[in-house]
């Protein structure tokens, strides 16, 4: 059986995107109001587009006009339309930028526009990473509650350690957590096991 084919878009900001060929390089990074940058020909080629990028320093925990920017954005974007999953790592909550996306009716026709978009919430150390605050942290709490009742059984909330699946249930009320780390165990000389986890 072929392995279907898989295709990754990643358009980094990381200081070690150079490692990996992943820097984003149409667009600046800390260009436009607010650390908002624009692709400079915009969605459909005119000079001066609309909001493409957010800077790390507001994406970790944007605001609610910083969401609501970033959906108008892309809701007509040719290439996000053609997104199947979005997977969040560390901070696991930037997938509250997408939530939007999954919610987004056509206005002519009432269907759903990204009914094939999954959101991939994986917890690596602490899932409310960047919502340190009570507001921010209970809104989170809410909307992964969302991600994970989300009616047409799309998404999946994940943690790559079984410390961190435990913690995401106590916090949410959330069940059925999964843990997607994949262990291969080392027995030491002093009688221990190690465990190794490939995702984080």
């Amino acid at each position: 059986m072929k392995a279907p084919a898989v295709r990754f878009i990643d358009r980094s900001f990381s200081g070690h995107c150079g490692h990996t060929r992943t820097c984003a390089s149409l667009v600046s990074a800390h260009s436009g109001e607010g650390g908002l940058g624009s692709n400079s020909r915009g969605n459909n080629g005119e000079a001066g587009g609309e909001l493409m990028v957010l800077h790390r320093a507001i994406a970790e925990n944007p605001t609610e006009a910083i969401r609501s920017r970033f959906f108008e954005a892309y809701k007509n974007d040719p290439g996000m339309r053609n997104v199947n999953v979005v997977m969040c790592f560390h901070p696991s909550a930037m997938c509250e930028l997408f939530l939007r996306f999954q919610k987004y009716k056509d206005p002519v026709s009432g269907e759903l526009v990204f009914k094939q978009l999954r959101l991939f919430v994986i917890a690596t150390t602490r899932f409310e990473v960047m919502r340190y605050d009570t507001a921010s942290w209970r809104l989170w709490v809410e909307r992964l509650r969302q991600i994970a009742a989300d009616s047409h059984g799309r998404n999946i909330v994940a943690a790559n350690n079984e410390y961190d699946r435990r913690y995401v249930e106590y916090f949410t009320g959330i069940r059925n957590v999964l843990l997607l780390a994949s262990h291969v165990t080392a027995p030491q000389e002093n009688g221990r096991t190690v465990y190794y986890s490939p995702l984080h």
